[in-house]
């Protein structure tokens, strides 16, 4: 560890920080076997297959990823031996199981250091033009078929397990229970964990299993009871296995921003799982820039300060060209907020991405979540080029910044006003820390030059604060 000293009394201050070592970043991509988005390619050849599969985690292990979510069930198949339901036609033609697809994954992964989640789509069973796995006598929708609901049109129909029914639910934890003690998986990562909307014809059900609840928080309360069950038979076999879920991006809508709510449309009551501690982590499908109707740095803050002690990573929808160059700012501002991580959906999209500079093994004590701040180390600056480029750390602060002044805090009668100096429009959290834990007291836009901020709270019981710039990249220390 080393410190940089101030050369110049202008300079703007940035710091370094130090960070705990038992605070791990997750750095997670999804890995989709669904179409074989990702993988396997499209070969019968058991070489080949595996060939691409190590080529994968390869290039994750060489981004400095730390955690892949491996969909081992999507379309009411699976990638493993299951006595419930049929093998997936991606790997033999005949369906037959000629290895063990997850197996092998876990194998492989675990030989680069990368923690493997079985990733499931659980209540969804059945969507897209693969006649061949639908047609299937062993597919559920053949086996069970008044488990089954169908949703949408004739041109874009689904079939979804209907989480109303008990032995729905009993069955889908079943199958996640056997999953879990037959193989080493470090976690369960649950997709599709939701109805497939609203307009459903589940009045028998509803009437029977109802218990005077309003039907909206009936199907809300189905969905939390699978989750519930899950939870219980897996950590009843390994207690420290995690569990996890990738709930819709939009819990409920903020103001200004109307889309698709996981509360509302699809009956995901997110706060009621985490509060019970039913889950471990939820890595919410934040897939929108900060630009869009949708704003990344709104949903993602609202996650994280909705966790009830869970842990949040961040979901960035890489495939969008919008999100994809902003993928180092989603990664600064992730951090910033005190999220547990962030997830590339999906690995494809992040293929030909260079992520190692943003992973280094010096980031890992840099720039994660804020556990211990180093009170000796004063300034810092990272100048970062395109995103191509490795970030270029300098003990000397930029000669581009030595025209601007250091932020100012004034003490007025019945609040405080800081004076912020920009170098360029920017978003900046200021971040109050004490002996016992730290805050964010504020999200503000600044613009270029002098800004002057108004704040209510309560700033003396704070021993330092902080203002990070999400632009910029920069951080620097209010002087109180």
């Amino acid at each position: 560890m080393f410190s940089i000293r101030c050369c110049l009394a202008f300079i703007l201050l940035t710091f370094r920080i130090v960070f705990t070592q038992s605070y791990h970043e997750i750095r997670a991509v999804w890995i989709a076997t669904n179409h074989r988005l990702d993988w396997p390619p499209s070969t019968f050849n058991i070489d080949l297959q595996k060939k691409a599969l190590v080529e994968i985690l390869d290039s994750i292990e060489s981004k400095n990823l730390n955690t892949i979510f491996f969909q081992v069930r999507s379309n009411g198949t699976v990638l493993f031996k299951s006595s419930f339901e049929p093998f997936s036609f991606y790997i033999d033609e005949n369906g037959n199981m000629p290895y063990d697809p997850l197996k092998f994954a876990i194998e492989e992964a675990h030989r680069r250091n990368l923690e493997i989640h079985a990733w499931i789509n659980v209540v969804q069973v059945f969507a897209g033009k693969d006649l061949k796995t639908f047609n299937n006598p062993l597919h559920i929708t053949k086996r069970k078929p008044n488990w089954i609901i169908e949703y949408g049109t004739i041109d874009s129909r689904s079939y979804w397990l209907n989480p109303a029914l008990p032995e729905v639910r009993e069955y889908l934890s079943d199958l996640i229970k056997e999953l879990v003690e037959n193989y080493n998986v470090d976690g369960v990562h649950l997709d599709y964990i939701r109805y497939p909307g609203r307009n459903l014809n589940d009045d028998s059900l509803y009437n029977i299993y109802g218990g005077g609840l309003l039907k909206d928080d009936w199907r809300r309360k189905n969905i939390t009871d699978l989750i519930e069950l899950i939870n219980k038979k897996v950590k009843s076999i390994k207690p420290n296995i995690k569990l996890g879920a990738t709930p819709v991006g939009i819990n409920r809508n903020h103001k200004d921003m109307y889309g698709w709510e996981g509360f509302y449309e699809v009956y995901q009551d997110v706060k009621d799982w985490l509060r019970k501690g039913l889950l471990d982590y939820i890595a919410p499908q934040v897939y929108w820039s900060f630009n869009d109707r949708f704003q990344f740095d709104i949903l993602a803050k609202d996650w994280v300060d909705n966790s009830f002690g869970r842990k949040v990573i961040i979901g960035i929808g890489a495939y969008k060209p919008e999100v994809r160059k902003e993928i180092d700012k989603m990664i600064n501002y992730v951090r910033a907020i005190g999220a547990d991580g962030v997830a590339f959906f999906r690995y494809s999209s992040i293929k030909d991405y260079n992520l190692k500079s943003l992973f280094d093994s010096n980031s890992n004590k840099r720039q994660r979540k804020k556990e211990n701040f180093n009170e000796n180390i004063e300034s810092k600056n990272i100048v970062e080029n395109n995103h191509e480029s490795e970030k270029i750390e300098i003990d000397e602060p930029s000669f581009a910044l030595m025209n601007l002044m250091a932020p100012q805090l004034i003490k007025k009668l019945n609040y405080y006003e800081i004076i912020i100096y920009s170098e360029k429009e920017d978003e900046v959290i200021l971040k109050g820390v004490n002996e016992k834990n730290e805050e964010i007291i504020k999200i503000v836009k600044v613009r270029e030059g002098k800004n002057i901020i108004n704040i209510s709270s309560n700033l003396e019981k704070y021993s330092e604060i902080f203002l990070l710039f999400i632009s910029s990249n920069k951080m620097m220390k209010l002087k109180l």
